[in-house]
């Protein structure tokens, strides 16, 4: 979404758990008609949008979900590169013992 590319979620709830945090995100997002609970819901919304899908993008209350998805769920940075290196050098070593480079062809 943060793209700006008219996107539609097909969210299956009984597969996810949500964290309080995202509920009135999701609910916003469901109101807004970006993200559907079954596949025939999120067709039918197609089918609905189907001759300006911007018309719809662009309305008030579907920018407002974007926004609050972006706001919640999107990390911006001005040297994304940097915050990348920075999160790698993080990482504990992940290499084990048991896989070294000689022997990783055995597994």
């Amino acid at each position: 979404m943060f793209s700006g590319v008219p996107t539609i979620i097909v969210y299956l709830e009984e597969f996810f758990e949500v964290q309080p945090i995202y509920k009135t995100l999701i609910s916003s997002l469901k109101d807004a008609g970006i993200m559907h609970t079954t596949e025939i819901s999120a067709a039918n919304h197609i089918a609905q949008i189907f001759d300006d899908p911007m018309e719809w993008w662009n309305a008030k209350d579907v920018k407002l979900a974007r926004s609050h998805f972006n706001d919640l769920c999107i990390t911006t940075d001005d040297d994304p590169i940097k915050s990348w290196v920075n999160f790698f050098k993080q990482l504990p070593d992940l290499q084990s013992p048991s896989v070294t480079h000689s022997n990783k062809e055995k597994l």
